[in-house]
């Protein structure tokens, strides 16, 4: 079982960064190349023992706040040891090493709203620092500011973490961005995804807005990549009212299977590709609301 909100926050980030993905059911971690466990999370023990072979057999697992927590005690190996719940009103983050990162993140402290729940390190690699406040604001205790600034010299706690194909986030990242909507904490999710599922199967940039679907005809040798755009406005409800065509959209499709012909659907229009390995790569010339795309490959 899962909180709503964390549900809601993880699936927004993943749309509006064109990831597909799908509703683990049963325990059947086995269908996936990587799952993500958002906070809030129960699992009855035989869904733990299959997320634990699950692991075992080299499956991959992005992890946050409590989802992996069971009577205060990590369910999988993280490389850290559980303390406990927060104890801090905020904190802040850290990322030091920024090389070889691909989204943009700030080299500074940004503020988190959710504080981090407490682990310390025993053996895993640690990416991200928690920074807490000097002090918890309160009304006999509190600085001019809305939050009370990091302490520079106090201990700092893992933020993010990575053992082997175990990536643990401490912040309850997914409820954070459902409930903020912040920029910077959706970039930090898919850099902390992208340590361990660094095969996407579709890269493009089309936006926030933007959402990208692939099914994979196997009776018919092809795949169709269907894409959408287009910017709504909240006016009651949700409102698409202005259509706003998109040109000359690159996309980087990740397969074993070798295209021989790529076309726009509704048209026929041939598109050129190259292929470098199991990367096909090719250029959507116009995206007006909708585009289907085939890609055949030789059966």
């Amino acid at each position: 079982s899962q909180i709503p909100e964390a549900t809601e926050g993880i699936s927004n980030i993943l749309l509006e960064n064109q990831i597909d993905y799908n509703i683990i059911n049963n325990g059947n971690f086995k269908e996936f190349n990587t799952v993500i466990i958002p906070e809030g999370c129960n699992f009855e023990e035989e869904d733990r023992e299959k997320l634990r072979e699950y692991v075992a057999c080299g499956g991959k697992v992005l992890a946050m706040g409590d989802g992996i927590v069971e009577n205060g005690e990590f369910i999988i190996d993280t490389g850290l040891e559980y303390i406990g719940k927060p104890v801090n009103d905020i904190d802040y983050i850290y990322t030091p090493d920024l090389s070889g990162c691909e989204v943009e993140i700030p080299n500074a402290p940004m503020l988190c709203n959710y504080p981090a729940e407490r682990v310390r390190n025993i053996d895993a690699e640690i990416i991200s620092e928690v920074l807490p406040p000097y002090f918890n604001r309160t009304y006999a205790h509190f600085c001019g500011h809305k939050n009370t600034p990091h302490n520079k010299s106090a201990e700092r706690a893992p933020a993010i973490s990575k053992k082997g194909n175990v990536v643990y986030m401490a912040h309850p990242i997914a409820s954070v961005y459902r409930e903020l909507g912040s920029l910077f904490f959706k970039r930090y999710l898919i850099m902390a995804l992208d340590l361990i599922y660094n095969e996407r199967v579709i890269k493009t940039d089309i936006g926030s807005c933007g959402r990208c679907t692939v099914i994979d005809q196997e009776d018919k040798s092809r795949y169709c990549l269907n894409m959408t755009y287009a910017a709504p406005v909240k006016r009651g409800a949700e409102i698409i009212e202005d259509i706003m065509p998109l040109y000359n959209i690159p996309v980087l499709f990740n397969t074993d299977k070798k295209i021989e012909r790529i076309y726009i659907a509704l048209t026929g229009e041939e598109l050129e590709f190259s292929v470098n390995g199991n990367e096909i790569s090719f250029v959507i010339p116009k995206l007006e609301c909708h585009t289907s795309v085939v890609m055949e490959y030789k059966g």
